[in-house]
């Protein structure tokens, strides 16, 4: 019995750790933030059995936005999901996540002490949160749900960590892209503008030319 124990603890990780590189894998090739997103809850799916997740990003104000959903299902559309953002000085469980770096487990949310239970989200017993950190920084936090109260452990908050370090990585990768893009984009704009507005000085010098 001891062995099969020992064997079945050497699958399980191993197992893990072919998750963990398949997922950096993937998250190493895509560049689109929205792209990155999705992957990082398809990957977390496999390593932690929830019912519903989401990825939040801090916005300008600080707070954590939703940025990708999955599994809310009818209560609640991904649209919706995405107009989502939550105040963290107001949240006892999302304040650890930004401010201290730290992931937070909750048991049972309608035993917790100052947990909101936001319409859509009603069905929420079981929660984890965990922050996304690269540079030093921190990005955002994984949200992850399950109806069944007393259903996370800490096993699952370790896999959930090992994941977004991988995730966070590839997140900021993204949206460094996405500001050279923009930066591009401008920068290609104003050369538009200025090579337009000499081709107009140079016809209206012309024009004076003749006319004289």
């Amino acid at each position: 019995t001891d062995r099969r124990l020992a064997e079945d603890s050497e699958r399980e990780q191993r197992e893990l750790a072919e998750t963990i590189a398949a997922a950096s894998q993937a998250l190493t090739q895509e560049l689109d933030l929205g792209a990155v997103l999705e992957t990082t809850l398809e990957y977390l799916e496999r390593l932690v059995p929830y019912d519903s997740a989401s990825v939040m990003l801090l916005d300008e104000k600080g707070w954590l936005a939703v940025r990708a959903a999955r599994g809310y299902g009818s209560s609640m559309d991904e649209a919706a999901m995405k107009r989502l953002a939550f105040d963290v000085s107001m949240s006892p469980y999302l304040r650890p996540l930004v401010q201290e770096r730290r992931s937070v487990l909750v048991g049972d949310t309608t035993r917790a002490k100052g947990w909101v239970l936001l319409p859509g989200i009603e069905h929420v017993r079981s929660w984890i949160g965990v922050p996304l950190i690269a540079g030093g920084e921190t990005l955002g936090a994984y949200s992850i749900d399950k109806v069944e109260a007393g259903f996370f452990t800490a096993e699952h908050v370790a896999r959930a960590e090992m994941l977004a370090a991988h995730g966070a990585f590839a997140i900021e990768n993204a949206r460094l892209r996405e500001e050279l893009l923009r930066r591009a984009a401008e920068l290609e704009a104003r050369v538009v503008d200025g090579t337009q507005k000499a081709v107009a000085a140079r016809a209206d010098a012309e024009r004076a030319n003749r006319a004289k």
